[in-house]
């Protein structure tokens, strides 16, 4: 049993502790951003492309990597599918850069900085920049996305461990339902807004909410599921989603493709960070490759409320709680009090009643104390489990008071 001052002592370190985490993973991801095997497309002869490919290989090693595509249709749907960050397409009269600055603005600045002198620099047509998707003007940093994610992951942490607090004797419906009533509303809340008030995505105000709704649940219910499991289980939930989720989105720049590469493995895996992407698609880039994201958040949602109900059912066997086990032991006195009729009185009382009696068994903590004296008088002998109750150790329920 700590003492208080222990108590006090870590409670002050946690949150330092959680303060080092979060500079220490920040700061690994973004202190020095660098493109790491960015994807871009080429439509251009196969002597044009390898000259491309060596100029890049050249300048900026392991910066870029090349992709073959047929066409230049084939190249723009890579684009918007997100399988490429930017194409060039090389024809005999001209040259394209094709990008869309709703991917991020780290990506679009990179490809563009490096591919268009170096196209030049071949001795290729003067290269024209095509944006396939531009940004809004109520979002012309491209920063909304990234922001409006992170609006909603605090608060869905917070809810599951308060219903965890709240519920945690309960059954775990009720506290799904209340996770799942928080994740709509949430998402109804957020996306209104980003709609109306601020007017930073527009126009997909349904799928803005559903997706959001989607994202607070698939964090919500892991962190209770945790937090019910072990005490501090939430801890593990912050170090998932805020310590790692947040490098791993990429930041308000879109780098996901310059972070150091334990964080583009978990970009793919992780709630936030498949978030930024879903809501990018819907928002500006025609719903493709909306696919994945949602999948991923279904599976953190589902996984979640699963976990969470064998953790309730684990902690509640039988689906009873530790007051249904008191009731089963107290179950036998409260049997042979009643078969003492009057006699059976506590400290202080006149006359014990029908009602009296009801009440007598109504507050279990008003009952005189056992005595070995009057369980020895019967034949038992006793083991004391409360300050008011006394175990048999034979095979008999519970030693009643000698008449």
């Amino acid at each position: 049993m700590r003492s208080p001052v222990t108590r006090l002592v870590l409670a002050a370190l946690a949150p330092v502790v959680f303060a080092f985490c979060c500079a220490a993973s920040y700061l690994a991801a973004f202190h020095d951003p660098a493109p790491h095997h960015l994807p871009v497309g080429v439509v251009a002869a196969p002597a044009v492309e390898h000259d491309i490919g060596g100029a890049l290989a050249a300048r900026a090693p392991g910066a870029f990597v090349l992709e073959r595509y047929p066409s230049a249709r084939a190249a723009q749907a890579a684009i918007m599918d997100r399988h490429v960050d930017g194409a060039v397409v090389i024809g005999a009269h001209r040259a394209r850069l094709l990008v869309a600055t709703v991917i991020g603005s780290a990506p679009t600045d990179a490809v563009s900085q490096a591919l268009v002198p170096l196209i030049g620099a071949t001795g290729h047509a003067p290269v024209t920049v095509v944006d396939l998707a531009p940004l809004p003007a109520g979002n012309r940093d491209g920063l909304g996305v990234f922001f409006l994610v992170l609006s909603v992951l605090l608060p869905s942490l917070l809810a599951g461990v308060l219903t965890t607090f709240v519920s945690r004797s309960g059954r775990a419906l009720g506290q799904l339902g209340a996770l799942a009533g928080f994740a709509l509303l949430t998402g109804a809340v957020a996306a209104a807004t980003a709609d109306g008030l601020t007017g930073t995505l527009t126009g997909h105000y349904l799928a803005t909410s559903g997706i959001l709704a989607l994202l607070c649940m698939a964090m919500a219910a892991p962190t209770a599921a945790m937090a019910r499991f072990a005490p501090h289980g939430a801890a593990l939930a912050a170090l998932a989603f805020v310590v790692l989720g947040i490098p791993a989105t990429g930041g308000p720049a879109g780098l996901q493709g310059f972070v150091p590469a334990f964080f583009r493995v978990l970009e793919p895996a992780l709630p936030p960070s498949v978030a930024v992407p879903a809501l990018t698609s819907v928002s500006y880039l025609g719903s493709h490759a909306l696919a994945q994201p949602l999948l991923v958040l279904g599976a953190w949602a589902v996984a979640g409320s699963v976990v969470l109900s064998a953790v309730a059912r684990r902690r509640a066997p039988n689906g009873g709680t530790r007051h249904s086990r008191a009731a089963f032991v107290l179950k036998p006195v409260a049997a042979e009090v009643q078969d003492t009729g009057p006699s059976y009185q506590p400290a202080g009382a006149r006359r014990v009643g029908a009602r009296s009696r009801a009440n007598l068994l109504a507050r279990p903590p008003s009952w005189p104390r056992l005595s070995r004296r009057g369980c020895r008088a019967h034949g038992r002998s006793t083991t004391p489990i409360s300050g008011n109750m006394s175990l048999p150790t034979d095979n008999s329920p519970v030693c009643s008071p000698s008449p």
